[in-house]
């Protein structure tokens, strides 16, 4: 889905295309403004869910956060600190396109076919040949366009340190 977006957005603006796409898009098209309320929603609904397993691990760790109102003073400002590395944490953007690059590549493509193996090995169950190679085949797809995304996101946050 991403190489065809990439792939519709080079083609239509070239070397001028800008990343995120959105930014290439007329600024007050109705379709833009309602794709930025779709992202700006997910992004508002996705956050308590990654914040929980975070949250959850610190809660675990001291006893003190048992009571509601320690609860609810410790996520304030678990919140409060994330705030405030995306606004003052420079090239906050350029470092998480990096971070998400690396990441992202990963969670998607490495691990689940690297855990699934390992644990049907662990079963002694055997993984059929053509299956191991589309898992392989998977995995090195996977890390090219992950290193290709690393490689971009390091010449980017590198541009924007010499820029300023």
């Amino acid at each position: 889905m991403y190489v065809v977006c990439a792939s519709f957005g080079y083609w239509a603006f070239g070397e001028e295309t800008e990343s995120p796409i959105l930014s290439n898009l007329p600024a007050h098209n109705a379709v833009v403004e309602l794709t930025r309320c779709l992202i700006a929603f997910s992004v508002i609904t996705t956050y308590p869910i990654l914040m929980n397993t975070l949250v959850g691990e610190v809660e675990k760790k001291f006893t003190v956060f048992k009571k509601t109102k320690m609860r609810m003073l410790e996520r304030t400002s678990m919140v409060a600190a994330t705030a405030i590395i995306a606004i003052y944490l420079p090239y906050f953007p350029q470092l998480m396109t990096l971070v998400g690059a690396g990441c992202l590549t990963m969670i998607v493509f490495v691990c689940p076919v690297v855990f699934n193996f390992r644990l049907r090995m662990l079963k002694g169950m055997k993984i059929p040949r053509g299956e191991f190679l589309w898992g392989v085949n998977v995995i090195v797809v996977g890390l090219l366009g992950g290193t290709i995304g690393v490689y971009q996101a390091v010449g980017d946050l590198i541009s924007a340190i010499n820029d300023n």
